[in-house]
C-alpha cells in the first residue's frame, strides 16, 4: 500500500481536483490518502462537503506574496514548515502530492528535508509562485493542459485535471436538490458562476442579459451569492456558493464562467459548452490563458468585460443552437486519474527505493 500526501488550499480550483484524485487512489489504487489544508474557512467548508477530514495547518496566505504579508505571516510559515515535516514523519507518507495553493509552500522544503519525493500539480496554464518554485527545486510537475508557462516544453508533463464525479440527473431532480421550489426555468438555462470567492460583476452581467428581451424566455441561474432583498427579474435566480456541481450541470444549457481551471476542467469533461469572461486580476493573467485553452479543446468561448455586452449576447444565442445534452458523457473523471496515477507510479520504484526521476 502506498502512502499518499496530498496537499491542497486555497480556493476550490487546488481542492476540488486533489480530491477527486486522493478518492480515486483510494477507491482504485488501494492507496492510503492523507489530506492536508490551510486553515481558511472556505478549505475546511469544501472539505467538509466532500466529506474529507483533513490535516489543517496554521497557514492562510502565502508567504511567497508581497513583504507586508511575508512579516504577517512569516512565524506561521515557520511553524507550518515544521508542521508539515511532522506530518510527512507520522503519516510514513511514500510521496508528497502537491496541488498548489500556499499550503503548498512548506512541503516543498519538509520533504526534501525527509528524503520523501515530491511531485506538484499545476491545474493552470501558467504556474502559480509555489509551482515554480518546485520546478526550480527540481520537483517534476504534472501539469492540466498542454502548456505550462513558462516551463519549456519536455520539462513538464501534462496529464489533465482531475474532475470530480458527476452524477446523471434529470432537471426536476436537480432543481429539487438545491432546495428550490416549482419547477425548473425552461430551457436555455444559463449557470453563472464566479468561482469559489464569488463575483459581483459577473452577477450584475447576467442580471443586465436577463432583462434584454431576446433573453425573456431564458432562465438564469447564478451561484455565488445569496438570495437578497433586491428585485431579481422572474427568469433570475441567485444561490449562495453550492458543491452539489451534479444539481447544477443538470440544469445548465450554457455556462457563464471565470477561467478557473477545475471549472473549465468539468465543463469539458461534461461537454457543457461556456463563454469564459477571465477575471483581469487574476495572477500573470492565468485565467485569460487557461481560457484559450479550453476553446482550442472546444470547449466554447471567451469575453472579456472590456468589450460590448452585445457581443456576449451574440455568444450565448450561438451557444444555444449548438447546444446538445444527449452527448455529455459522466465517466470521464477516471481517465484523467488513471492517467496521472501511471505517471506518479513511473516516478516510483517501490517503497523504501523512494521515488526515481
Amino acid at each position: 500500500m502506498i502512502n499518499l500526501l496530498i496537499v491542497a488550499g486555497g480556493t476550490g480550483g487546488h481542492i476540488w481536483p486533489s480530491i477527486a484524485f486522493g478518492q480515486w487512489a483510494e477507491r482504485n489504487a488501494g492507496a492510503r490518502v492523507t489530506f492536508v489544508c490551510g486553515n481558511r474557512p472556505i478549505e475546511r467548508e469544501i472539505y467538509s462537503w466532500a466529506g474529507v477530514n483533513p490535516i489543517i495547518l496554521p497557514l492562510s496566505g502565502s508567504p511567497l506574496g508581497k513583504m507586508k504579508a511575508f512579516v504577517s505571516r512569516s512565524a506561521d510559515a515557520v511553524l507550518s514548515a515544521i508542521k508539515a515535516w511532522e506530518i510527512i514523519k507520522d503519516t510514513d507518507a511514500d510521496l508528497c502530492l502537491l496541488f498548489g495553493g500556499y499550503i503548498s509552500a512548506p512541503f516543498i522544503l519538509a520533504s526534501r528535508v525527509k528524503g520523501v519525493k515530491a511531485v506538484a500539480h499545476e491545474q493552470n496554464a501558467i504556474a502559480g509562485r509555489v509551482t515554480r518554485l518546485a520546478w526550480r527545486t527540481g520537483i517534476p510537475v504534472l501539469s492540466g493542459w498542454n502548456r505550462c508557462k513558462p516551463f519549456p516544453p519536455g520539462t513538464f508533463t501534462s496529464v489533465g485535471i482531475p474532475v470530480r464525479k458527476i452524477e446523471k440527473l434529470e432537471a426536476a431532480k436537480g432543481w429539487k436538490r438545491l432546495g428550490l421550489s416549482g419547477s425548473p426555468f425552461n430551457p436555455p438555462r444559463v449557470l453563472v458562476m464566479g468561482g469559489s470567492l464569488g463575483s459581483a460583476s459577473l452577477k450584475e452581467t447576467a442580471i443586465e442579459l436577463s432583462r434584454r428581451p431576446e433573453f425573456a424566455s431564458w432562465g438564469f441561474i447564478i451561484v455565488g451569492f445569496p438570495s437578497t432583498h433586491e428585485m431579481l427579474p422572474q427568469n433570475v435566480i441567485s444561490l449562495p456558493r453550492v458543491w452539489d456541481i451534479s444539481a447544477l450541470f443538470s440544469l445548465a444549457s450554457i455556462a457563464i464562467v471565470r477561467g478557473g481551471a477545475s471549472t473549465l476542467a468539468e465543463l469539458l469533461a461534461y461537454k457543457l459548452p461556456a463563454i469564459v469572461v477571465p477575471w483581469k486580476e487574476a495572477v500573470g493573467n492565468h485565467q485569460l490563458e487557461n481560457g484559450r485553452c479550453f476553446i482550442e479543446l472546444g470547449g466554447g468561448k471567451i469575453w472579456t468585460e472590456c468589450e460590448p455586452i452585445d457581443s456576449l449576447a451574440a455568444m450565448l444565442r450561438e451557444l444555444a443552437e449548438i447546444t446538445a445534452p444527449e452527448v455529455r458523457r459522466y465517466d470521464i473523471s477516471e481517465t484523467v486519474c488513471s492517467k496521472m496515477w501511471e505517471r506518479l507510479m513511473s516516478f516510483f520504484s517501490s517503497k523504501g527505493e523512494g521515488l526515481v526521476v
